[in-house]
């Protein structure tokens, strides 16, 4: 009976339709997510970040199939432990990207022969990589153990790590401010948000949610509203202050 439940969940989770329609949902939420930093700079237009949320729908829904698809053969090599690997991948980045931040400026300020400073970014970074390594080991055992105990306690952990990373990628750009141009910097926080965005919508229990699907078709239609309806000043401001959305607002008719 448990077989036959088993699969029956199964069939559900693996629905097209259902997946596509969680993955629309997740998509337009985490675009909207994503557009926070760029809708920070356009000094109040609230309209401007859900019109680069619907923008930007069409490439973190594509990014949320792709991750679900990857999850899915991650958990054949695996064994069901794709949860682990990811909580990995992430702790690793939370405490190395802090560190490659603050070593960069560093050498950019004091190295001035180029190549020298490389080759030494590359070897310390390296080493700094196998510390995170190590380190986020420890951490993912943590996170294993927070599983067994508590499901809530071990989705808001891995919650907090995402989070904690996107703070991480906005004060590493804050320290490297004079390294960096405004628009690479904002191409960079903005490429990083929505990608972080869309690894939280491809999580495998929100791919089996019929009330997510539901919620797809009227979304659609905010969507295609947004797209059409918003006012060309609002479209001028985008442009200028978001040279990430700027050019998928330009296929916009």
């Amino acid at each position: 009976m448990d077989r036959q439940d088993s699969g029956a969940e199964r069939r559900v989770a693996r629905a097209p339709l259902i997946e596509l329609g969680t993955a629309l949902t997740c998509g337009f939420f985490a675009a909207l997510l994503g557009a926070g930093p760029a809708a920070l700079r356009l000094e109040g237009a609230r309209l401007g970040w859900w019109l680069m949320a619907a923008i930007a729908t069409p490439i973190t829904v594509l990014a949320i199939l792709i991750l679900r698809e990857a999850h899915e053969g991650l958990r054949a090599m695996t064994g069901g432990n794709w949860s682990s690997v990811r909580a990995f991948v992430s702790a690793v980045f939370v405490i190395w990207a802090p560190a490659a931040f603050a070593l960069a400026a560093t050498l950019g300020a004091t190295t001035h022969h180029r190549p020298l400073g490389g080759v030494t970014f590359a070897l310390a970074a390296l080493a700094l990589f196998a510390f995170a390594a190590l380190v986020a080991r420890r951490l993912v055992a943590f996170h294993v153990a927070l599983h067994d105990t508590s499901r809530a306690l071990h989705n808001a952990a891995g919650a907090v790590l995402h989070a904690v990373a996107l703070v991480l990628l906005f004060a590493g750009v804050r320290l490297l401010h004079d390294k960096l141009s405004a628009t690479a910097a904002s191409l960079f926080i903005d490429v990083t948000a929505l990608t972080l965005a869309s690894a939280l919508g491809a999580r495998h229990e929100l791919s089996r949610s019929r009330r997510l699907a539901v919620l797809s078709p009227p979304l659609l239609v905010v969507i295609a509203v947004l797209l059409v309806a918003t006012p060309r000043d609002t479209r001028t401001l985008v442009t200028a202050r978001s040279p990430t959305f700027a050019p998928l607002l330009g296929l916009v008719p």
